[in-house]
């Protein structure tokens, strides 16, 4: 089903954007020189992040309330869990996983296949006879074979340590649910009704939660609560990812990673991105590796960083992918994407009443700043920011900070927003066209999913003071579940 080349807008940028010599220069100038020193030890670590300012934003409201305009760290993981689950992976030598554009989670249940009448057949790997997700005893990993290879449908789900504890978290959801089913029903039985309920939760979570948080306000509101036309045919099922969402769109959360992250209550319980980045030789979470998800969502949790150019240090050596702004920039570049110039134009006249409701005509362009960090940088891109041709990447990342305050760099701004605002809201409804044909309004997207999440969708809001479905809900209605089991 993925078309490598699709593409969201007719449009190619007219010669190379960076030349050789910039890619090169770029790949070190937009760490600012790196935002800390190399860490040997956890405490190290632990001490580093104590007196480090600015390494992460500790909230000063101890409440579950608290405001969209800041964003709680593990949003920028709740991000990748979405992008694995959808697009493609960027190293073509590598296997992958039959993938769908549908944002149906497959990464977390797999492919299933067909018996000879054409019944799903899901991977014994993954559940016991009940329908349940096999997790590891320790119930914070994955399941490991012998080689320490975690057992799941999507092995990107093993980068770092907070990413494969979420794919956990999701599988402790279903296993919840499939508990709860009236019995007796089959193993394939099981699994299909969790699922369903598990995916309106994850839908209803992407919509109210990840998205009503990052995507610009009124980019927000026209998509997702006027449902108005945009630029995908709303009749028709999302055939493949566009490119402009795979190789830039949805590539902001690598400038939310933070330089070091408190994962829970232990004692030197502080570790590096780079302590958290995994390879398929990586040994399997300790107990010290263990998060209290209170520190990733809600009101005790820590900000993600702010959204702009500057790029943790730890991101330029990902195991087994090198440095993530070349290869971002590198991937933009081979693709030929536009620049936001390009796309701007192009929406004002080929979609005159999008451009006009979300303001395109009179928005500001990105221009460099006063961050010192980034003085190279900018004198690097001189020439792109004087001709307005900044990588899309580039560009999303910057107008992060045309947001006005409270939102300045904590939401994407009104491109960004646009690109991933299209394709997740077709990846979701395309989900659904096989239950129903006349999807086009917000009430009858969500009073689907809150059916088919049933009376799970009104205990997990509970806590919301604005009636959203969140994270934050979501992992309080889990552990509220396993302490009525004990």
């Amino acid at each position: 089903m993925d078309n490598h080349d699709f593409r969201l807008f007719p449009l190619r940028s007219i010669n190379p954007l960076l030349s050789e010599q910039q890619l090169t220069a770029l790949s070190t100038e937009l760490t600012g020189g790196g935002n800390h020193s190399p860490v040997a030890t956890t405490a190290q670590a632990t001490t580093l992040f104590n007196n480090t300012k600015g390494a992460a934003v500790k909230p000063q409201l101890n409440t579950p309330i608290y405001p969209h305009h800041r964003i709680d760290a593990g949003y920028t993981y709740l991000g990748q869990f979405i992008a694995h689950d959808i697009v493609p992976k960027s190293n073509p030598r590598e296997q992958c996983r039959p993938l769908s554009p549908w944002l149906n989670l497959d990464s977390l249940y797999g492919h299933p296949s067909n018996d000879t009448e054409g019944k799903a057949v899901f991977d014994d790997s993954l559940f016991d006879a009940d329908g349940q997700f096999l997790i590891h005893t320790n119930q914070f990993d994955a399941r490991r074979d012998a080689n320490g290879r975690a057992i799941i449908a999507e092995p990107r789900n093993d980068e770092n340590a907070v990413i494969i504890q979420l794919h956990v978290v999701w599988q402790k959801v279903h296993n919840l649910i499939v508990k709860q089913l009236p019995q007796p029903h089959t193993r394939t039985s099981n699994i299909q009704r969790a699922r369903c309920q598990v995916l309106a939760l994850f839908h209803l979570i992407v919509i109210d939660d990840f998205l009503r948080r990052l995507l610009e306000p009124t980019v927000f509101r026209y998509y997702f609560q006027d449902w108005r036309a945009g630029v995908l045919p709303a009749e028709h099922s999302l055939t493949s990812i566009p490119v402009e969402f795979s190789h830039a769109g949805f590539r902001f959360g690598h400038s939310m990673t933070l330089g070091f992250y408190d994962l829970n209550s232990m004692p030197d319980n502080v570790f590096s991105l780079a302590d958290l980045l995994r390879s398929p030789s990586s040994p399997p979470l300790q107990a010290k590796h263990q998060i209290e998800w209170s520190k990733f969502f809600g009101g005790n949790a820590l900000e993600a960083r702010r959204m702009s150019m500057l790029i943790s240090m730890d991101m330029t050596h990902i195991p087994i992918e090198g440095n993530i702004i070349h290869i971002n920039l590198l991937a933009g570049q081979n693709k030929q994407l536009p620049t936001a110039k390009q796309i701007i134009d192009w929406l004002i006249t080929s979609h005159p009443q999008l451009a006009t409701a979300i303001e395109l005509e009179t928005y500001p362009q990105v221009t460099a700043d006063s961050d010192k960090r980034l003085a190279g940088a900018y004198h690097t891109l001189a020439d792109n920011f004087a001709h307005e041709r900044l990588p899309l990447w580039l560009y999303i990342l910057g107008e992060a900070k045309l947001n006005p305050p409270p939102n300045t760099k904590t939401k994407l701004g009104k491109v960004g927003s646009i690109i991933n605002a299209e394709v997740l809201r077709s990846s979701i409804v395309s989900c659904y066209f096989h239950k129903t044909d006349n999807i086009l309004s917000a009430n009858s997207l969500m009073s689907l999913l809150q059916r088919n999440a049933g009376d799970l969708y009104l205990q997990i809001r509970d806590n919301s003071p604005d009636g959203c479905c969140t994270m934050f809900n979501l992992i309080n209605w889990i552990n509220k579940e396993n302490n009525n089991e004990h």
